[in-house]
């Protein structure tokens, strides 16, 4: 497991058994995350077969149907690169807020909706290049038996205290500052 993260926060993930955590040294920039992301990708597909790459508030799941889990999925599957069909979930008026120590989905969150803009690659064997957020990418998308559960709602006042974080280490003028502006 690789990690991209900014802004001096490495120390945050240095109790998990990692292979590499890349701290980018200056503000939260998508467009140079994106670019940052693809070329890690391309360095790994020379010596992996296959790369899966998501978001930290990103959960991916194969249909349990089919498969036993994440890693029965990427073994089997035989296609060069796969999308991720976008479930946005979300926090219900009477939630409680996530316990991180007991499983979110279904338990915890009951409620998506599909979205588009949220079917993204995930699993590749292919170098290709992302555009910022990940939502497209210069391979047309491919679905098989994968959805992605995005968990940017599913708690909102974590959401709202992490994108006032991310609002507070990026430039004012900057199309990410209006980003985290929305809570």
């Amino acid at each position: 497991l690789h990690v991209v993260t900014y802004g001096g926060h490495r120390a945050d993930f240095r109790n998990f058994d990692l292979a590499s955590v890349w701290d980018v040294s200056h503000a939260y920039d998508d467009r140079l995350r994106a670019n940052l992301i693809s070329n890690l990708v391309s360095r790994l597909l020379a010596t992996h077969d296959v790369v899966v790459r998501c978001d930290i508030d990103e959960f991916l799941i194969p249909d349990l149907r089919k498969y036993s889990g994440l890693a029965d999925y990427v073994t089997r599957c035989d296609l060069p690169y796969m999308s991720a069909y976008g479930i946005e979930v979300f926090e219900k008026e009477g939630d409680h807020a996530i316990d991180m120590t007991l499983p979110v989905l279904v338990s915890q969150r009951r409620y998506g909706i599909a979205n588009t803009a949220l079917h993204k690659i995930a699993v590749t064997t292919k170098p290709l290049h992302w555009a910022p957020g990940f939502h497209g990418a210069t391979l047309p998308p491919a679905f098989d038996s994968l959805f992605m559960f995005h968990m940017k709602w599913a708690d909102v006042e974590r959401r709202s205290a992490w994108a006032q974080l991310m609002k507070s280490s990026v430039s004012e003028d900057g199309s990410e500052h209006k980003y985290f502006s929305v809570t």
